[in-house]
């Protein structure tokens, strides 16, 4: 009796410490193509917006800042950590990297280590309704993996899980950051779509015949000339009128 008492204490044991050894599996990725069209923002985004922000090329504007700081900071003036740090080939995208990614914030970076395409338009579009869920932010990603890690990080969310509404999936998520108790987010192949509605979420979908951002007058009169500016904002006029 002793001898098969002391077997099975040493096979738990030896289990509990294989299963001690082996790493933690990773979360199941939830952030994934859920089947929203791809390509120009114009033509997913429902049309009856009533403000759209628009950031073209977010990299752009990094080197830009970059640029103009290299041609005006007085180099002498500054102590000799920042002086080093204006030798480098990438001295702004360099202090923005070094505490996150240890390395400068170029595209290709920021794209390995957070999955985002930060040389692609990101918008923030606001609709009729209450401000903390009638909005969509968009932004553009490479890898869904790692944006979802960046996700988590920023947010903390409280709960991520699967969710579905009229045979179309997308994901749930619970925060406690009032006013923002509750996101839903639909991902396409390239970008990624969060929202505090999930009826104006499910507008993003190809079957959805609900008419786009281009097929609204006020939008469509703009977005050829809209689409070289770095940054860009409208409002609808008329949607617009009754808040004033």
């Amino acid at each position: 009796m002793n001898t098969v008492l002391k077997s099975n204490l040493l096979t738990l044991l030896l289990l509990s410490q294989t299963l001690a050894a082996e790493p933690d599996s990773p979360p199941p990725l939830l952030l994934r193509d859920n089947g929203v069209p791809a390509g120009a923002l114009a033509k997913a985004l429902p049309q009856n917006a009533i403000v759209h922000v628009q950031i073209n090329n977010p990299q752009r504007i990094l080197e830009s800042f970059e640029r103009l700081v290299m041609a005006t900071a007085p180099e002498r003036l500054l102590p000799p950590p920042l002086q080093q740090l204006l030798a480098t080939e990438h001295p702004v995208l360099m202090a923005l990297g070094m505490p996150t990614i240890g390395a400068p914030l170029t595209a290709d970076q920021v794209a390995e280590k957070f999955g985002l395409a930060t040389d692609q338009p990101a918008s923030l579009t606001v609709y009729p309704g209450l401000p903390p869920q009638s909005f969509i932010l968009s932004l553009p990603i490479k890898n869904h993996a790692a944006f979802e890690g960046l996700f988590r990080a920023v947010l903390h969310p409280q709960k991520l899980e699967a969710a579905g509404l009229g045979g179309k999936s997308f994901v749930r998520v619970e925060l406690d950051r009032p006013p923002f108790r509750e996101l839903f987010v639909a991902c396409s192949a390239d970008r990624v779509f969060v929202s505090g509605d999930q009826s104006l979420l499910l507008l993003l979908y190809a079957d959805n015949s609900f008419p786009r951002l281009k097929d609204n007058p006020h939008f469509a009169g703009i977005l050829d000339s809209a689409g070289r500016e770095d940054v860009w904002i409208t409002f609808d006029p008329a949607l617009m009128k009754p808040f004033l």
